[in-house]
C-alpha cells in the first residue's frame, strides 16, 4: 500500500521545484531590471551635475570676461556701458540664433561666449539689462544686469544641460 501513495506523489513534487524555480526567476528579473533603473537614474543625475559644474564655471568666465573685456566692477559699475559694448553681431542679427542661452527676451551672447569648451563639455553665457521698467535694454536705472550661463555636456547620444542667471547688482 506505501509503495502505490509514493508513486503517485513522485509528479507533485517536480511540479512544486517547477514553480519555485519560476518563482526565483520572475523575482530575479525584477531585481535586475530594479538596479538597470538604479544605475540610469545615477547616470542622469552625474551628467545633470557634471552639466551644472560646467554652467557655474560659465558664470565665473563671464564674470571675469565682463571685468577684463568692459571694464565692469561691481563696485563702481557703468552697466548701460557693458551693455552697450556688448553688440548684437552682424552675422547674427538676433544676438544668438539657434542658440538656448538667449532664447528669451533680449540676451546678448559674449562674443567669445558663442560656445566655450570646458572640461567635457561646453557653455554659453548671454547678459541682458533687468527689467527696472525704462523699457530700454541699453539704459540701466537701477544698476543691475542679469548673467545667464548655459552648461552642456554629451555622452553618447544623450546630451544634458543646465540653465543658471544670476542678478550682478551693487544695491
Amino acid at each position: 500500500m506505501k509503495l502505490k501513495a509514493f508513486v503517485q506523489n513522485r509528479g507533485f513534487s517536480i511540479m512544486i521545484a517547477m514553480a519555485v524555480t519560476v518563482m526565483l526567476t520572475l523575482l530575479g528579473t525584477l531585481v535586475l531590471d530594479s538596479v538597470n533603473i538604479d544605475l540610469t537614474l545615477a547616470r542622469t543625475d552625474r551628467a545633470s551635475q557634471r552639466a551644472l559644474s560646467i554652467a557655474e564655471a560659465g558664470l565665473t568666465w563671464g564674470m571675469e570676461k565682463l571685468r577684463t573685456s568692459y571694464s565692469f566692477e561691481t563696485a563702481t559699475p557703468s552697466y548701460a556701458t557693458v551693455l552697450a559694448l556688448i553688440k548684437v553681431q552682424d552675422d547674427d542679427p538676433a544676438g544668438c540664433p539657434n542658440s538656448t542661452v538667449c532664447k528669451l527676451y533680449d540676451w546678448r551672447q559674449l562674443p567669445d561666449g558663442k560656445s566655450v569648451s570646458y572640461g567635457s563639455g561646453t557653455f554659453q553665457v548671454a547678459v541682458r539689462d533687468d527689467d527696472d521698467g525704462d523699457l530700454n535694454e541699453g539704459a540701466d536705472l537701477n544698476k543691475t544686469i542679469m548673467l545667464r550661463s548655459l552648461g552642456k555636456i554629451t555622452e553618447g547620444n544623450d546630451t544634458t544641460s543646465r540653465l543658471i542667471e544670476i542678478i550682478v547688482s551693487t544695491q
